[in-house]
């Protein structure tokens, strides 16, 4: 068989915006305008963004397209993929855990686990 008649195998994983992964579904403009709104300055009310879709239609390639154009001397960034928690408690110490180390803050798991405990309880 040719080389002409072969289809290259495409992965199903999210892109990240780089050259060698480009954004072929244009959501790069939507990604930089949602970024900068993260940046506003800070107020009263929090700010939630919800990206919604089934699988496959792009959703962590467009979360990191956004955090692409978040400065990284103006926001704190971090993954946190909330599914494998089995309770609140665990949820919630998880999350404490991930915002601390994304903040340097390193060996803090006890002081995690009381917060956990304070913000369930």
């Amino acid at each position: 068989m040719s080389s002409k008649n072969t289809t290259a195998l495409r992965s199903d994983a999210a892109i990240s915006g780089s050259g060698h992964q480009p954004d072929r579904l244009r959501r790069t403009k939507f990604a930089s305008h949602v970024a900068k709104e993260f940046l506003l300055p800070l107020r009263d009310s929090s700010l939630v963004v919800s990206v919604e879709g089934p699988w496959g239609y792009g959703k962590t390639s467009t979360f990191n397209l956004m955090k692409k154009h978040l400065p990284k001397s103006e926001a704190i960034v971090f993954d946190f993929n909330p599914w494998m928690a089995g309770s609140a408690e665990l949820l919630t110490e998880a999350f404490l855990i991930q915002l601390a180390t994304a903040i340097g803050l390193h060996d803090r798991a006890k002081e995690g686990q009381d917060a956990a405990k304070q913000l369930v309880g």
